[in-house]
């Protein structure tokens, strides 16, 4: 009761802080950024329906918030989470997230790699005056009306000037009215690419990286590509550190359970990736294995090791980097092959409560 959530959001900062002073992977010396939004559920307390918002589930209303996770797509770390009220618009936490990121200094060569609930005018002209690059999926014509000259040309990729003013809409737009008598430009110019899947489904992105000499297509298949790790670590925060698995019913408490497993997910996450280097180092050195390559098990590593990695938060811990050591030693021994490109026809045979691949690691 008398512990405040914001101490769980410093020691992330702190954690991040340190982290990206070490050697970090870079895409063309860009940290790709994925943000995305998630709902929570939370329990069924009127305060905290009040505070965070509810939504109706099933002829039922439920108290409800919205997450949303700034997630470095390839070295798997959390930069920056907020649980939001629900129902307000998510373009608009966007932006206050990432200008809160900025202004805290942990902004750095930084691509905005989001889905399709994203792409806004208002959005692009903000990510452009807070110094961001962005790759963004929209849905092809249904857009602005200046991405429609893609479906009417024959090349995949063009880039395109856009008037804040043109059109009674833009005019008559608050929030583009709010940035023009900031003294924004006028115009910003993006790129918009048709970029076709191995099944043979056509997506459209737009973005700010004009410079078709440095960025190919095939770069930002690569790009759009690393988004799906937000979507397995969305899976993993809400099915093996069990984000909506609260152990109070005051906001604070909600607040503390949430940015505490932000932040040992990330030191889990880190531990991972140490062992997965190591685990790479020896994987070359013994080419009699079945497979080429192999990863720890994070379900697994996590359900050992989360009370242990709470222990190591102990500034009276003075052998807190020998655990550490060790628990990189045991991520190594629960390791499983990759095996990539693997593709399966989905069989659906109903609903289960409980899925066989979402069985629980006790």
């Amino acid at each position: 009761m008398k512990i405040r959530h914001e101490g769980y959001i410093e020691l992330n900062d702190l954690l991040q802080e340190s982290y990206y002073k070490e050697g970090h992977k870079t895409y063309k010396g860009y940290r790709l950024l994925g943000i995305d939004g998630s709902e929570i559920e939370l329990p069924h307390e009127k305060a905290i329906g009040e505070y965070f918002g509810q939504a109706n589930n099933n002829e039922k209303m439920i108290n409800i918030s919205w997450s949303m996770i700034l997630y470095d797509l390839q070295n798997k770390q959390v930069v920056d989470a907020r649980l939001n009220q629900y129902g307000q618009s998510e373009r608009r936490y966007a932006i206050e997230q990432l200008r809160s990121v900025k202004i805290k200094g942990k902004q750095r060569e930084d691509i905005i790699v989001a889905d399709r609930g994203f792409p806004s005018l208002e959005l692009f002209v903000e990510l452009r005056e807070m110094g961001y690059e962005y790759v963004i999926r929209y849905n092809g014509e249904q857009f602005l009306k200046e991405t429609g000259q893609l479906i009417s040309s024959r090349e995949d990729d063009l880039i395109i000037e856009i008037s804040l003013r043109d059109g009674n809409k833009r005019s008559e737009n608050e929030e583009i009215k709010k940035l023009l008598s900031k003294g924004v430009s006028e115009t910003i110019k993006v790129r918009i690419i048709r970029i076709k899947l191995s099944n043979g489904v056509k997506e459209y992105l737009i973005t700010s990286l004009i410079d078709k000499e440095k960025f190919s297509r095939e770069d930002f298949k690569e790009i759009y590509r690393q988004r799906w790790n937000q979507e397995v670590y969305y899976d993993f925060q809400k099915n093996v550190i069990e984000v909506e698995n609260f152990s109070g019913k005051t906001v604070e408490s909600i607040l503390q359970d949430y940015h505490s497993r932000v932040l040992v997910g990330n030191i889990h996450s880190m531990i991972l990736s140490e062992a997965e280097e190591q685990i790479d180092k020896e994987v070359k050195e013994n080419p009699n294995l079945k497979y080429i390559e192999y990863k720890p098990n994070r379900a697994v590593t996590y359900g050992l090791m989360k009370n242990r990695i709470y222990k190591i938060l102990d500034e009276e811990n003075p052998s807190w980097e020998k655990e550490y050591d060790e628990l990189v030693r045991i991520a190594k021994t629960y390791k499983i092959p990759v095996i990539k490109n693997r593709k399966y026809p989905r069989k659906k045979k109903g609903n289960l409560k409980y899925p066989i691949n979402k069985k629980k690691v006790i």
